[in-house]
């Protein structure tokens, strides 16, 4: 019975009802008709609602988690509660989350394919959040090892594109180009190529192609409404980045106004709002040292 009564509440959520999806959690929660990938519905309709809900989100994972969940399901719930906690800012909770659940998967032999390389991922998005990059790196290496070896050309390529702007990050650019020359051809959806544009944009900014750099940023900020925020948010911190580089401290502080205001748009990534804001960081630091050293 309960497995029908959830086949409703998939379906409002496959078609993005969420309204209706959020009432009907609400039903079957009142009715006591729940188990545990119930409630991991109800906290994935709760987080993607048009305002968020996080505090209910924790609820119903928690429930989740209290439902005892086993294989598969088990994997879902404990990613989904290192998501929320990343997607709160609570960056080395979240640390700890994923670490135990790696942890934990050798336990269960059926979760590795499936949830191993997903773990190790958010693992490295999270790490990267508070600059542990050597470590982030290793994450995410061992995560594309896990999406190659089982096949998930998808998450391959997002890592691939995480890990390129990590090693530009780093000031890699050998090994920057070489993970989006292999993530190129994986780009099968516009908003794959979307982040593909602005981690070559990035790869040329780091590597002193500006020109090229500023031109892709450009591309992509007059195709806002079309470019995911993500993507909007990190081509204004590009430019920003490239505008700080030339000693332009007004336009850097615009273009890192502009990075900060798109990356309020983006939901389950931290990351937009975490660079904005150090490049602010980095503007107001060079401003600073200009008034003390009267240059």
């Amino acid at each position: 019975m309960v497995v029908q009564q959830r086949s409703h509440l998939q379906h409002l959520w496959e078609q993005r009802r969420l309204s209706e999806a959020r009432e009907e959690y609400q039903r079957l929660l009142a009715a006591g008709m729940t188990d545990a990938e119930t409630h991991l519905l109800g906290a994935l309709v709760a987080r993607f609602q048009p305002t968020p809900d996080y505090r209910q989100a924790r609820l119903a994972l928690e429930r989740a988690a209290a439902a005892q969940p086993t294989g598969v399901t088990l994997g879902k719930v404990q990613l989904a509660m290192g998501n929320l906690l990343r997607e709160l800012g609570e960056t080395h909770a979240a640390i700890e989350y994923y670490e135990s659940f790696i942890k934990e998967i050798a336990a269960y032999p059926d979760l590795k394919p499936v949830c191993l390389g997903a773990a190790y991922y958010n693992l490295g998005l999270a790490l990267r959040c508070v600059r542990r990059y050597d470590e982030a790196l290793l994450a995410y290496e061992t995560a594309c090892r896990e999406f190659r070896a089982n096949d998930f050309p998808d998450y391959l390529r997002q890592c691939l594109q995480n890990m390129a702007w990590l090693h530009c990050l780093m000031g890699d650019i050998r090994l920057a180009e070489s993970a989006l020359v292999e993530a190129e051809d994986l780009c099968d959806s516009a908003e794959a190529r979307w982040q593909q544009q602005v981690g070559w944009a990035y790869l040329e900014a780091v590597s002193g192609e500006r020109s090229n750099a500023l031109t892709r940023c450009d591309r992509i900020i007059k195709a806002e409404s079309e470019a995911p925020p993500v993507v909007v948010s990190h081509a204004y911190w590009v430019a920003g980045q490239v505008a700080l580089t030339l000693g332009q401290i007004e336009q850097a502080s615009m273009l890192a106004d502009q990075a900060i205001s798109w990356s309020i748009r983006v939901q389950n990534d931290v990351r937009p709002m975490h660079d904005a804001n150090r490049l602010r960081r980095d503007i107001n630091q060079l401003k600073l040292h200009k008034d003390l050293s009267g240059a």
